[in-house]
């Protein structure tokens, strides 16, 4: 069964992530651009321990922003970004929330290497290192799925 806010939100978040040689990089999406060090994607109102990074942002913030608010049951990955070990640190301390991005059904990314040759990835808590070649973009996607897990609301 598709959620609502599937339907509304991106089909599809592709962006191009270029790692620079001191561990940043440029995020250019259809979302717009930003610079960040690391981009995290949740399909989880939580992470690390407990924590909130996508937060929760007022009404009026989603809103203005078509964002939704994050519901594990949604269909949709949210999509942020920390810009470097400080703003991480208050992210998890739950002092500041994360930089949004997007919010998605499906992702497309596009790795392209510069001076790296490879990115750090972790899905589902299973750490790899992704390989990227300097002369092709190397593509990372997760896609969507028509089957939604069932959540155990303990209640």
């Amino acid at each position: 069964m598709e959620c609502p806010q599937q339907k509304e939100a991106l089909n599809a978040f592709t962006t191009s992530f270029a790692p620079k040689e001191k561990g940043r990089a440029k995020v250019k999406s259809d979302a717009g651009q930003r610079i960040v060090r690391a981009i995290v994607l949740l399909n989880i109102d939580n992470y690390a321990g407990g924590r909130h990074p996508w937060g929760h942002p007022a009404p009026e913030y989603l809103e203005e922003k078509s964002f939704y608010e994050a519901r594990p049951d949604d269909g949709l990955l949210e999509i942020f970004g920390l810009k470097h070990a400080w703003h991480a640190s208050f992210v998890m301390a739950e002092l500041r929330s994360a930089m949004h991005i997007a919010q998605a059904a499906a992702v497309k990314l596009s790795l392209t290497g510069g001076a790296l040759k490879e990115a750090y990835m972790q899905m589902d808590g299973e750490p790899w290192k992704q390989p990227i070649s300097k002369e092709h973009p190397t593509f990372v996607i997760i896609e969507s799925t028509p089957f939604h897990s069932r959540i155990i609301s303990g209640k």
